[in-house]
């Protein structure tokens, strides 16, 4: 049995910065209409989805010290895809990574 949450319910986090408030309204929102309807779920275009198809990906060193970055093949992919990081440019391409997520 199916049963609608209401916004209380939803409050998992207590207080949250303003930068955050937009997106809670949005989850909430997508939460709420879910359950009012679950046989409305249309996994190309409902906002709920928060993570989409995702390819394992792995990070390692190889035996010259450099970081990996590893993603397994597609289907239609000849191999797995790598990136190298030298030791002297992980901090900075890491800091850029971080960065990036912020904005």
């Amino acid at each position: 049995m199916n049963k609608a949450a209401n916004p209380k319910q939803l409050d998992l986090a207590g207080d949250l910065p303003p930068e955050r408030i937009a997106a809670k309204e949005v989850l909430a929102s997508a939460i709420l209409a879910q359950a009012a309807d679950p046989d409305e779920f249309d996994w190309n275009t409902d906002e709920s989805i928060i993570l989409r198809e995702q390819r394992a990906t792995a990070a390692y060193r190889n035996r010259l010290g450099e970081l990996i970055i590893r993603q397994r093949a597609g289907w239609s992919d000849d191999g797995d895809t790598f990136l190298y990081i030298s030791p002297e440019n992980e901090v900075a391409f890491m800091e850029g990574l971080a960065k990036r997520a912020r904005e």
